[in-house]
């Protein structure tokens, strides 16, 4: 499931309609991190932000690698994964 909204567009926000699609290797991969740091059940802070410096990688963050990262927070939200703080 893909979730997309429109967001902001100043600084710092995400415009889906200017960001590049990501390539479907590196969204593999991107999966891939999220899902092993994940398997547990529970999120460290480390895996929570080598997840973040893999989303945005110096540049801005393609919408698919947004979407499954805010799959990821609506999990936490939904206490389905716990964060480890």
């Amino acid at each position: 499931m893909i979730i997309s909204r429109l967001t902001d567009s100043s600084p710092g926000g995400i415009n889906p309609t200017s960001s590049p699609l990501a390539k479907p290797d590196d969204l593999s991969r991107f999966q891939g991190m999220i899902d092993r740091a994940t398997a547990t059940g529970r999120l460290t802070r480390q895996d929570e932000e080598l997840i973040w410096a893999a989303l945005v990688n110096g540049r801005q963050p393609a919408p698919e690698k947004c979407a499954l990262f805010r799959q990821m927070q609506e999990r936490v939200w939904q206490a389905e994964l716990h964060l480890d703080r």
